[in-house]
């Protein structure tokens, strides 16, 4: 993008149009990097024939932002908050002490250190966490070009650390219905709190019905739930991230189903101040009514219930496959080595092991922001209500997916369920 102000500013930009480009590539090919590691890349300009510059200027940023619309009490009123998490500013080139840049495609190198204490990358409707390197091309005191690309700041919640992760959920309500003599109990269990992204959910349930209420189905509803901090106020939305459908069927106590967690960011939102994310799941034994005054005194039975999500699994629930190769792969190679007897400085499993948690190695996918759970109360998005964030200047970070054996027996009892994965 090409700046000019006056009329011979605007004919030198005329001049290095279709002459030059100037991008940002990054080293890593998905844009990917962790807090207190660098990020490292390259400035690449290219152009027909040497030409003056003032400098070639890079800017490192990590900005948190949050904008909603409040209309209570009759009122409409915009609430918004920023933060500031990584700012840097340099020079690549500078104009006055190394001169004219040469023709053809010259690349400049770049590193940033990312603090350690730093939020993840996050995108929602009301709010995001986002980082970003620009390179400006100084061609004069108002004429410049421009570039930049944004960047993922991976998260780092290990479940393995967390003393909820890994306690098992038992989950057992009641509820009395009108017009019936026994009530209606439904029993939820799941084997532990604490998943990460690729990993299945798997979720039992045991619906005890002696009046014979008729219910049609169970809802199993995971829920993504963002709190947003502005100046003064606060608002919380939920986002459907997976909906499960399954029929009741006649005689039949238990279900049992699995819920895919996708590239979601964990629990938490650690070091930042402005966004909270956490997750609920939702279990639902829907009541068949059709009268809508009889819906206000037969409700259907809820059970609800937190889920972490975390980046690193729980070691002793399940192992990710490419660990299970890469161990596999670590204790065949050690075997060798001890059979012919050769000495080594470092074992086989170790290297294996700190080459398997390299980033190159691991598979990353872009997030989305969900349907709202209750549409009819959002804001709508692309206008003054979002704070100016429209569509038009979104990005979607990526998160770690993991890779599990899918061919454990999770699925569901009733075997047309009806599963959304929004």
């Amino acid at each position: 993008m090409a700046e000019c102000g006056s009329e011979n500013e605007c004919q030198d930009a005329e001049e290095w149009r279709g002459t030059s480009e100037l991008k940002i590539v990054l080293d890593h090919p998905q844009g990917v990097f962790y807090p207190g590691n660098r990020v490292t890349g390259a400035v690449l300009l290219n152009i027909n024939g040497p030409r003056p510059v003032l400098a070639l200027r890079l800017k490192c940023e990590g900005e948190g932002m949050v904008f909603f619309t409040d209309r209570s009490a009759g009122f409409r009123r915009k609430f918004s908050n920023t933060q500031s998490y990584l700012s840097v500013e340099r020079y690549l080139f500078d104009g006055k002490s190394e001169g004219t840049i040469p023709n053809g495609e010259n690349v400049f190198p770049f590193s940033v250190d990312l603090p350690d204490e730093i939020p993840c990358s996050f995108e929602g409707r009301y709010g995001r966490v986002r980082y970003s390197v620009a390179a400006y091309l100084e061609r004069g005191k108002v004429a410049r070009m421009t570039t930049s690309v944004s960047f993922t700041v991976a998260p780092v919640l290990d479940l393995n650390q967390d003393s909820l992760a890994t306690l098992p959920i038992s989950e057992d309500n009641s509820k009395a219905i009108v017009g019936y003599s026994e009530p209606l109990n439904m029993l939820v269990t799941l084997p532990v709190r604490g998943f990460v992204p690729g990993q299945t959910i798997p979720v039992k349930i045991v619906l005890k019905n002696p009046s014979k209420i008729e219910i049609r189905k169970i809802r199993v509803v995971f829920k993504k739930v963002i709190t947003y901090h502005a100046d003064r106020k606060s608002r919380r939305h939920k986002e459907i991230v997976v909906e499960i459908e399954i029929p009741v069927i006649a005689n039949v106590d238990l279900y049992e189903t699995g819920v895919d967690v996708p590239a979601v960011p964990p629990t938490g939102m650690v070091f930042c101040g402005i966004i909270d994310v956490w997750y609920t799941l939702k279990v639902e034994a829907c009541i068949e009514v059709d009268e809508w005054y009889l819906k206000i005194l037969k409700k259907n039975l809820k059970t609800r219930m937190r889920i972490v999500i975390g980046t690193v699994p729980l070691r002793h629930y399940e192992t990710p496959e490419e660990e299970e190769r890469t161990f596999a792969e670590s204790d065949e190679a050690h075997r060798r080595e001890f059979d012919d007897k050769k000495s080594v400085t470092e074992s086989t499993p170790a290297k294996m092991r700190s080459k398997s948690n390299g980033i190159d190695n691991k598979f990353y996918k872009e997030s989305k922001i969900y349907p709202s759970s209750k549409p009819n109360r959002d804001d709508p998005t692309g206008t003054d209500d979002d704070g100016g964030n429209g569509d038009a200047d979104s990005y979607a970070p990526l998160y770690q997916v993991y890779k599990f054996n899918k061919n454990k027996d999770k699925t569901s009892t009733a075997t047309d369920s009806n599963i959304r994965h929004h």
